[in-house]
């Protein structure tokens, strides 16, 4: 019984060790120095600083100081290796310039700003990877709030090609009279290498530069189309500031640049910067020309519906500027369905003023109706509007619900600047309307009492009564000594009521000629 045993565990024991010395054969491989060819630092250097950028970038959210120091290190491990500039140095220094103007240090962030374009110069990164990083930090930089800047921060002329910020010494007045005097003489020695130093007052100071050192940059790189695009961001930064003037002379040097170019791709966009620019400035015989020129533009393709959206918004502005209300409404839905297509929040604001236009027009239907204007019925902002609105469409049920609903979102309503310079127009049509119907049934009316009905001073009602004698839709006049409103009939009730007693008249002659006939006949 063990016999057999035994023997078929010496056979197992056997087996097992002939197959582990085939697989040691079979998996023992000798590299040779041939087969060492195929490896590549370079590739291997890559690999860690992809592996560090990743890691440095998950402390950004907690520690940001630690995370600064690492893309520093990652920088300089880059500089000293055989690899040059790679694309992970340079997502580091994007991300240095947006640590640095967080946290305020702007001299470091327009340093880490220039050897991040430096990548660009060169061609260390592509063309569309450059493009995309310009892009990204302008529009961070030029999104973030106003922040006051260092009073020790200057700005020396150098900022004019890679912006670099030097601290001056301040710790007294005998170092800084000293310092003065020291920049004067190498001003006068040197001349184009320093100005006079002055301390910017807020945050625009340094984004001016910022635009500045890009422009430089690109114009360096003939890189046309950037350009424009960088100068039309610019403008639009300048007209959210108001500064008109600077945004003429970047509307006029890009329109220089694309007829050298004899490229119109960015045409569209620039016209709707200079058309926000004449509404603003009110300035409508330019912009009715321009307004113009651009629908004939939309003509000709498809265009981004964003700066459609823009041209709409400005062209319902002009329209109700001229009191041509209808069409202001239309261009204003227009703008809204751009603006919705385009996925902007100014969509809502488009919307407001469809609202405003609507009881401007004193229509009677519901403003919204539109199948795309349905979603956005409850929005906090719309709400409030269409419960004015129909407050407004009953107005005939007098001025107490327009006025409580008014009282209640006053802040909502007047906020916007265009409902605030015409909503005094909606109110004078609510007061209007409500006077009408009050003063209809009667012939002679006190102007105390409609004073009381309306909730307005006399002299305001007195002002309203005039307006409407002035454009016929009263028949009457003012007993200012009495203060009774004296109405007569309109003037059409009283040609009707003339038209019916001549027919009257012609019925009875007839009714006279057929008597005299018939009696004439018998007789």
């Amino acid at each position: 019984f063990f016999l057999p045993l035994f023997f078929f565990f010496f056979w197992c024991t056997t087996l097992s060790v002939t197959m582990s010395e085939e697989d040691e054969e079979m998996y023992d491989f000798e590299y040779s120095d041939e087969d060492m060819d195929g490896y590549d630092e370079e590739e291997d250097s890559i690999v860690i600083q992809s592996n560090t950028y990743y890691e440095t970038k998950d402390l950004l959210e907690d520690r940001e100081d630690e995370a600064v120091k690492r893309f520093e290190t990652l920088l300089a491990e880059e500089a000293s290796s055989e690899t040059g500039r790679t694309e992970w140095g340079f997502r580091a220094l994007k991300q240095l310039v947006k640590l640095h103007f967080r946290a305020g240090r702007f001299r470091e962030m327009l340093e880490a700003y220039r050897r991040l374009l430096d990548y660009v110069i060169d061609a260390s990164v592509t063309r569309n990877q450059g493009e995309k990083a310009i892009n990204s930090l302008l529009e961070y930089v030029s999104a973030a709030p106003d922040v006051s800047v260092p009073p020790d921060l200057r700005l020396s002329r150098a900022a004019s090609s890679f912006g670099i910020l030097r601290r001056t010494a301040s710790t007294d007045s005998t170092t800084s009279a000293s310092s003065s005097s020291a920049n004067g003489s190498k001003s006068n020695g040197e001349g184009s290498d320093e100005v006079a130093d002055r301390p910017p007052a807020d945050i625009s100071y340094i984004l001016q530069h910022f635009y500045k050192i890009t422009l430089d940059v690109l114009e360096k790189a003939n890189n046309d189309r950037l350009w424009i695009k960088t100068n039309l961001k610019l403008g639009n930064w300048h007209f959210h500031r108001g500064e008109y003037t600077k945004l003429a002379r970047i509307v006029k040097s890009v329109r220089q640049k694309m007829e050298e170019r004899d490229d119109d791709m960015f045409l569209l966009e620039l016209l709707a910067l200079q058309i926000q620019m004449y509404t603003a400035q009110k300035n409508n015989k330019e912009l009715k020309d321009l307004y113009h020129r651009c629908i004939k533009v939309k003509k000709t393709g498809v265009l981004h519906p964003l700066n459609m959206g823009v041209i709409y918004e400005c062209g319902g502005k002009m329209y109700l500027a001229e009191g041509d209300v209808e069409k202001a409404s239309g261009d204003f839905y227009q703008a809204f369905l751009h603006f919705d297509e385009a996925g902007s929040p100014h969509r809502i604001v488009c919307l407001k003023y469809v609202i405003l236009a609507s009881m401007l027009q004193l229509a009677e239907i519901d403003p919204l109706s539109g199948v795309e204007a349905q979603p956005y019925r409850k929005h906090e902002e719309i709400a409030p509007l269409l419960e004015l609105a129909d407050a407004f469409q009953k107005r005939g049920e007098g001025m107490v619900r327009f006025e409580n609903v008014m009282r209640k979102h006053e802040h909502k309503i007047m906020s916007d600047p265009l409902f605030a310079q015409y909503f005094g127009k909606v109110v004078a049509a609510v007061r209007k309307q409500v006077l009408c119907d009050l003063v209809k049934p009667y012939t002679r009316v006190r102007i105390p009492y409609i004073s009381e009905e309306l909730h307005i001073p006399a002299p305001a009602v007195e002002d309203l009564l005039v307006s409407l004698i002035l454009d016929k839709e009263l028949e009457g006049r003012i007993d200012q000594m009495n203060q009774i409103l004296i109405l007569r009939p309109p003037t059409n009730v009283s040609r009707s009521r003339t038209h019916m007693y001549e027919n009257i008249d012609r019925w009875n002659q007839s009714l006279e000629t057929v008597s005299k006939n018939v009696t004439s006949k018998f007789f």
